[in-house]
């Protein structure tokens, strides 16, 4: 009986054709899951606004909130090292934690939006963040597919911590987190990947710059990560690996490198030398942190 080769075309097509197929295929399923991660994360941050829209609230919630806009005001005028002596003489005020500032007051020069408006979408956009970055967290630690990365978003940026963080306005603590879970995640990549560790350095030492208190736990929990380590860096040096390129060293690496960065960034922040102002607007007082015109 004779054999009927079919031609190239009724076979499927050429195998350049077929890998282009599998390769569009691919980049297809990864925009769908990069906008189902972006539809989480504008879900996150819907629900936080939402309370704005439908309370009809023209000032951020949370007692916290009013210093903050108040202090990055002042920041404006007499620098974050001059905060200190811009207030009368016995006038309490905050000296360190001074990520708000620099982050508002930069967004609000760049932008020119109010802030007290941006004391109402920041807590909403950390808290997608948080989400954000515990999805990436666990997903580099075990293998979720996107749908389930998509569940962590949602779990983390809507979970009862991060709620009342916002509720209270506590936004230095909803900062905090996302940062230190990416600086997390960078000194992971960096016990296996020296290149990841300079990274990792300077996003823990942000993170220490935002919340100095919180900061302190987030390290106890990561240095209890390289004790776990030690057996395995202890027989990985035994067999002739350089001992600061075992995971145990590393991650002690870049703890100590973030810690480092944290301290003199704080000090640098809190000393009484004059600094360079963010802005040349006027002296604000207290009252003008609840004006609706920001």
């Amino acid at each position: 009986m004779r054999s009927v080769i079919a031609p190239e075309s009724a076979r499927g097509g050429s195998p350049v054709a077929s890998k282009l197929t599998d390769v569009l295929s691919v980049q297809k399923r990864e925009i769908w899951s990069g906008l189902l991660i972006v539809g989480a994360a504008s879900a996150v941050m819907a629900v936080f606004l939402s309370v704005y829209t439908l309370r009809h609230l023209a000032v951020p919630i949370g007692w916290d909130n009013a210093d903050y806009v108040w202090r990055t005001r002042l920041a404006e005028v007499v620098g974050i090292r001059g905060i200190p002596s811009g207030v009368p003489a016995g006038t309490f005020v905050k000296q360190g934690r001074p990520a708000f500032l620099i982050v508002a007051a930069t967004v609000s020069s760049l932008s020119g939006m109010s802030l007290l408006l941006l004391a109402m979408v920041l807590p909403a956009v950390t808290a997608a963040s948080m989400g954000l970055a515990s999805a990436a967290l666990l997903g580099s630690a075990s293998d979720l597919d996107w749908l389930d990365r998509a569940a962590v978003v949602l779990a983390v940026g809507l979970s009862i911590n991060a709620v009342l963080m916002a509720e209270y306005g506590y936004v230095d603590n909803l900062m905090m987190v996302p940062v230190f879970l990416v600086g997390a995640l960078a000194a992971m990549l960096a016990a296996e990947d020296r290149r990841a560790l300079v990274g990792a350095i300077v996003l823990l030492g942000a993170a220490g710059l935002t919340h100095g208190a919180l900061f302190t736990v987030a390290v106890a929990v990561l240095g209890l990560v390289a004790l776990s380590y030690v057996p395995s860096s202890w027989r990985s040096w035994r067999s002739g690996q350089n001992l600061l390129d075992t995971p145990s060293m590393r991650l002690g690496e870049a703890l100590a490198g973030g810690i480092a960065v944290a301290y003199a960034a704080l000090v640098a922040t809190a000393s009484t030398a004059p600094a360079p102002r963010l802005s040349s607007a006027g002296v604000p007082s207290r009252s003008w942190a609840t004006s609706p015109t920001g």
